[in-house]
């Protein structure tokens, strides 16, 4: 045996992960590699998982054909509510199918100063690969023309403004009432199944659920449960029926 297929299972909330592990015999202790697996064994604790063999294959070439068919099989990516962010297989390796010598070759060209963000972690540098680069002329006359004179908000703004309150370009300007849920402490989401879900973190709900943050935004600011339209039919109706409502808020930060 090459290498095997497994599939690692929440046993909270039943979301899996499929991926593949270049090994002879199995490895119990091997729960996947993927980011968002990751962190949610960090949150959820090893102890909520489990994983099991789904295939066998002989070669690094089965192995990914095996992945691809299994993550597809299994509906496991993150956009059918489970932990998988790629297909699988050869996608996002780019040193798929590379033999020895060109894998040498390859590692040689992006090790030590030969990757473009060597030392950029240091401060004050700028990393290498976009050391140099500029905006070309005509977008740069475009950007000035959109910014310049009364078009720019700042426009007549001297020192002595910021003495007496707003700047002149956001002077008198407010965020409306309907914004104010942003910064709510609860708010009462009702998925599409009809489990209703009480969150104080819109953005760690949308995340566990999978559900893009626009959509929330929408039904919060409507009132209205959601409903896919055009372009977004296709991949959005299954959000069909959403909808939430802020249950208190805070004074805005």
């Amino acid at each position: 045996m090459y290498g095997y297929i497994y599939i690692t299972t929440n046993l909270i909330n039943n979301k899996i992960y499929v991926g593949q592990h270049k090994h002879e015999t199995y490895d119990a202790s091997y729960y996947g590699s993927g980011k968002l697996i990751k962190r949610a064994i960090e949150k959820y604790g090893i102890e909520n998982f489990k994983n099991e063999i789904l295939d066998t294959a002989s070669s690094l070439e089965e192995l990914c054909e095996k992945e691809i068919f299994w993550i597809k099989e299994k509906k496991s990516l993150c956009s059918q509510g489970n932990y998988n962010l790629l297909r699988g297989g050869q996608f996002g390796d780019i040193t798929y199918g590379m033999n020895s010598e060109q894998l040498a070759e390859f590692r040689f060209k992006v090790a030590g100063k030969n990757n473009g963000m060597y030392e950029s972690g240091k401060r004050g540098i700028h990393p290498k690969g976009y050391k140099g680069h500029h905006h070309d002329k005509k977008f740069s006359i475009i950007m000035h023309n959109r910014m310049k004179g009364e078009n720019n908000p700042m426009y007549g703004v001297s020192s002595n403004n910021f003495k007496n309150g707003h700047p002149k370009g956001f002077k008198g300007h407010h965020h409306k009432e309907t914004t104010h849920w942003r910064h709510s402490s609860d708010v009462e989401i009702t998925l599409p199944n009809g489990d209703i879900i009480l969150s104080n973190n819109l953005s760690k709900f949308c995340r566990e659920y999978n559900i893009p943050r626009g959509i929330i935004d929408k039904v919060i600011k409507s009132g209205e449960p959601y409903i896919a339209v055009g372009s977004a039919t296709k991949t959005h109706s299954k959000y069909n029926g959403l909808s939430a409502q802020v249950i208190e808020k805070t004074i805005p930060r």
